[in-house]
């Protein structure tokens, strides 16, 4: 009798337990959650092709595969912002120096050689090129896996093509006395970054046709 009073009270204090349990469980949607509009994500809950830095541990955007919800993420702080921001920048002032550059030559040296105003106007657009496409690939490194490795080549050929446009407007200066050595040099300058652009293209090309 006794041990069928200690059965039945454990069983008891067991369902007890579990009713208490039962009445406490919420459902994930039904627990109130910190009113922020945008939640962001640590490195263990995005996948591997996000969070390919592994010192970077938490402020992810959400992956989207859309345009429009990465464009907005420009409205708010995560872990791409300075990314974003300290090439968009210098792209606007490219854009600015360009025009103004353009208005200079203009009104103070009217008769300024075309290829002197190109030298300079070389730099600045390849300039904006670089930042713009730049600012561009770590806005879209939250769309796609695919946008993310068609916009990382991108600024790779970006960064060439500025590296190229550096060169030829410190080649047109530094030899501007001398011609020869001036179409020399560029002639050694443009072959190497034209081929590995047209190399990273082809790889391009491959990795999406397979």
């Amino acid at each position: 009798m006794a041990l069928y009073q200690r059965l039945s009270r454990s069983r008891s204090d067991g369902m007890r337990d579990q009713s208490t349990a039962t009445n406490t469980f919420q459902p994930l949607a039904a627990v109130k959650q910190p009113r922020t509009k945008y939640r962001l994500f640590t490195a263990t809950e995005v996948p591997l092709w996000y969070a390919h830095n592994s010192f970077l541990l938490t402020g992810y955007r959400p992956v989207t595969q859309s345009i429009r919800l990465c464009l907005e993420s420009l409205r708010y702080l995560h872990n791409e912002t300075v990314n974003i921001y300290s090439h968009l920048v210098p792209a606007g002032i490219a854009v600015i120096s360009n025009g103004v550059f353009h208005l200079y030559f203009r009104n103070r040296y009217p008769t300024a050689s075309w290829a002197g105003q190109l030298a300079f106007h070389v730099y600045l657009c390849t300039s904006i090129l670089c930042f713009g496409i730049s600012s561009i690939y770590h806005t879209l490194l939250c769309h796609s896996e695919d946008y993310v490795k068609l916009w990382a080549l991108l600024d790779y050929v970006a960064i060439i093509f500025q590296t190229l446009g550096s060169f030829i407007s410190g080649i047109y200066v530094s030899f501007y006395c001398e011609p020869g050595l001036q179409k020399l040099y560029w002639t050694m300058v443009f072959p190497p970054p034209l081929l590995f652009s047209s190399a990273l293209f082809y790889g391009l090309l491959n990795s999406f046709s397979s």
